[in-house]
């Protein structure tokens, strides 16, 4: 009997092989750069909503403070802004005040506390942000 010799071509596989691992990396990328496009949306559209929050707090504390330099019973009031809303509330008596505000944008909260003298000379005394 001959001993029969068959050449095999591994070239083939190799170049098959490659082909699949280097698809199989881009697929791994572009689905990795998928997800963080999606997570820096979501990042930019918290950070959004928290500076639209902010400056709806600030604008209602103005708003108290004018309202209550020109009427010393100004007890609050519930205003909304665009799309957020607050809720200023004012305690107190005598010549000192406490403003509380709690803006609320969608699932967001800011709460501000204001401590404010009304006489002699209208003032503020602290104006600080409370735990949510």
């Amino acid at each position: 009997m001959k001993n029969i010799k068959i050449k095999t071509d591994t070239k083939g596989a190799t170049v098959l092989t490659s082909v699949i691992i280097i698809a199989a990396t881009m697929v791994l990328i572009s689905v990795s750069m998928g997800l963080n496009s999606i997570n820096e949306n979501q990042i930019t559209l918290h950070q959004s909503q928290i500076s639209e929050l902010n400056i709806t707090a600030n604008g209602c504390s103005e708003e108290a403070l004018y309202r209550l330099s020109r009427d010393s019973t100004y007890s609050g009031e519930t205003l909304t802004i665009e799309s957020s809303t607050c809720e200023i509330t004012v305690s107190g008596n005598g010549n000192n005040r406490t403003i509380v505000i709690e803006a609320q944008k969608n699932n967001y909260n800011k709460y501000l506390e204001l401590e404010v003298s009304i006489n002699p000379n209208f003032s503020v005394s602290n104006w600080s942000e409370l735990p949510s």
